[in-house]
Parts: structure tokens; C-alpha cells; sequence
């Protein structure tokens, strides 16, 4: 009984120091909510054939608010949702995906990157690869919906817009 509190202290002791030290990273996060914008974009890839690579391009700017002129230091966080889900296309098709990540394919068809950076803002760019047009070959279109959120230590704005 006795070990099993002291066990417990120093759990919890250890978690307050893991807290303490984390904090200082994702201070903003933690104490600022409002520095953690959130933005989400829903629309709909139609399949151009065409040999490019990419068939949809989105734009995500954050801009800081905060007044001062320089470029912010962020962090982008996304999440992909496409409709129907490779899962659910598979199915209909007659066959079954089946693993630890069934959704690994839908995660395989963009990319996101930093592109751009200017005296108050940085341009994240989420490209949605023809592997996708490959992935779903007996449709001409898919909807997708993205989740953005950007992590800074500034307070700003974020925005989606498409520009392929």
C-alpha cells in the first residue's frame, strides 16, 4: 500500500516537472488559446486527367495581429477528410482494406508544406497529389474537407483560400 503511493507521488511528481518544462514549448497553446486559430475549408477535387502532378493546390496564410512587422514564427497543423473515405470507396468497389491503418492511403495523397513568408504572415500550402485521382479511378470527383490550425506564439488570424 505504502509503495504503491510513493509510486504514485513520484508519477505525479514526474508529470509536474514534464509539465513545467513542456509549457515554456507550447506556451501559447496552453495560455493563449486564442493564439491557435482554427480554419476549415470543404470543397469539392474533380480529376482533370491531366499529366501534372498536382490537381488541387490550397493556400493557408497565417497573419499575425499582434503589430509587429516580421514574419511569425508558426506551426501547422492539418487533418484530411475525404468523402467517401478510401475505405468506403473500396467497399463499393467489392473489395476490403484491411491493417492497423486502414486510412493510410487517404493520408498518401497530399502533401503540406511551408511556401512563402512575408513581413506578417507565412503561407502554408496543402497539395493534393494525382495519386488521388489513381486512388478513386472510377470517380470524376472527390469531397474533401480540411482542418487547419496554426500554433504560434503571436496572436493572428489563419485563412484558406484554393488556388488551383
Amino acid at each position: 500500500m505504502i509503495g504503491d503511493v510513493e509510486q504514485r507521488l513520484i508519477r505525479l511528481r514526474n508529470e509536474l516537472k514534464a509539465q513545467k518544462v513542456a509549457s515554456e514549448l507550447a506556451y501559447s497553446s496552453i495560455l493563449w488559446p486564442a493564439n491557435t486559430p482554427q480554419q476549415s475549408w470543404t470543397g469539392t477535387i474533380t480529376f482533370p486527367q491531366l499529366p501534372q502532378n498536382v490537381i488541387a493546390r490550397l493556400r493557408v496564410r497565417f497573419t499575425r495581429t499582434d503589430g509587429v512587422n516580421g514574419a511569425p514564427f508558426v506551426d501547422f497543423a492539418q487533418n484530411v477528410v475525404y468523402t467517401p473515405t478510401y475505405y468506403d470507396y473500396s467497399v463499393s468497389q467489392g473489395w476490403t482494406v484491411t491493417g492497423n491503418d486502414i486510412n493510410y492511403v487517404d493520408d498518401q495523397a497530399y502533401t503540406g508544406y511551408i511556401a512563402a513568408a512575408g513581413s506578417n504572415y507565412v503561407d502554408y500550402y496543402v497539395d493534393f497529389l494525382r495519386d488521388l485521382e489513381s486512388n478513386y479511378f472510377t470517380l470524376n470527383s472527390v469531397q474533401v474537407t480540411l482542418n487547419v490550425e496554426a500554433i504560434s506564439m503571436v496572436e493572428g488570424s489563419l485563412t484558406i483560400t484554393r488556388l488551383i
